[in-house]
């Protein structure tokens, strides 16, 4: 028997008629998020949401060691997680690091005390498992379909791309750029430059271009994409007037143009663009063209769902 799809902020059903409060924490590598539900009745209804800006991969040098700065803005927003959870009386939790935690998987002294303050363990997920995870959140909030879709979710520090057909990703892969690693690389000192957008885009290019044979028929696909940079980016085109639902590259070409007219990510201020994404938006954005144009998308869906879910799911379905 097919479940019925997760639909953010409706509830799931289950064979299973336990009530137990279940939650995903995924500790990205620009925001740590948590989602917490309550499985009643053979239900699952989304209670509780948390987002802060932490921005670990920014936080750490070229040896993978941590700035005390944000080391300690880690830790403050991993206790007022745990606290929450506590509160909440989580029974199952998940906790998955992706990019950046898996940089500092071996700084065992920082992962001993966020573990001891979230009360649960850390899972260091790999890039591909990331993935899955990706496509399983944006899959199960849609409703059902036999087609093909291709998700792609913009990081801070890794773009996720799945292929896959209905609920079941087929082809997957995490490249090593994001939103908060490639403003650094390209936009140094949040200097914003042409010639920054030039190199960003080629880079981004290569990278994309090295998965394009596995990443095979995405063009008949149905393309959504997932997390921070592809959700702010509607947000502001919908507020400027360029686009009112799905995304285009002419879309985002236009967008690149306006973020042209400021000199610092320190002065970007645009409407739908919050500061703390204006931070790191040019590195992502210069992905996100790309993707555009290397995997010949027409218009981009945007979910609101993305890994987080995909923990939650599997916790559900595992009940």
């Amino acid at each position: 028997m097919r479940k019925a799809p997760v639909v953010a902020g409706s509830p799931l059903r289950s064979e299973n008629s336990q009530s137990e409060i279940l939650a995903a924490v995924d500790l990205g590598s620009n925001s740590f998020h948590m989602i917490v539900g309550e499985l009643r009745d053979g239900q699952l209804t989304i209670i509780d949401r948390s987002r802060e800006t932490v921005r670990l991969a920014e936080g750490l040098s070229p040896t993978s060691e941590l700035t005390d700065d944000t080391r300690q803005r880690a830790l403050d927003c991993l206790a007022r997680f745990g606290e929450r959870l506590r509160e909440l009386r989580a029974g199952r939790v998940r906790v998955a690091g992706t990019s950046a935690m898996r940089r500092i998987r071996n700084d065992t002294a920082f992962i001993t005390v966020a573990e001891s303050l979230l009360g649960h363990r850390i899972e260091v997920i790999s890039g591909i498992e990331e993935a899955r995870l990706v496509y399983a959140g944006v899959a199960h909030s849609l409703p059902p379909t036999t087609g093909m879709r291709l998700v792609m979710d913009i990081g801070g520090g890794s773009t996720e791309v799945i292929l896959g057909q209905a609920a079941q990703p087929q082809e997957m892969e995490s490249l090593r750029i994001g939103c908060v690693s490639m403003t650094e690389r390209f936009f140094p000192g949040g200097t914003i430059t042409r010639a920054g957008f030039i190199d960003a885009r080629q880079a981004a290019r290569m990278e994309l271009l090295s998965v394009k044979a596995v990443i095979r028929d995405a063009t008949a696909a149905e393309a959504i994409g997932a997390s921070g940079t592809i959700r702010a980016t509607a947000e502001v085109a919908e507020q400027l007037g360029i686009a009112a639902a799905g995304i285009t590259m002419e879309t985002v070409e236009t967008l690149i143009t306006e973020v042209l007219e400021f000199d610092s990510v320190n002065d970007l201020s645009l409407a739908g663009l919050s500061e703390r994404r204006a931070q790191v938006w040019p590195g992502g954005l210069s992905i996100l063209v790309e993707l555009f144009d290397v995997f010949r998308i027409g218009e981009l869906r945007v979910s609101d769902t993305a890994l987080r879910e995909g923990l939650l799911c599997d916790l559900f379905h595992a009940a």
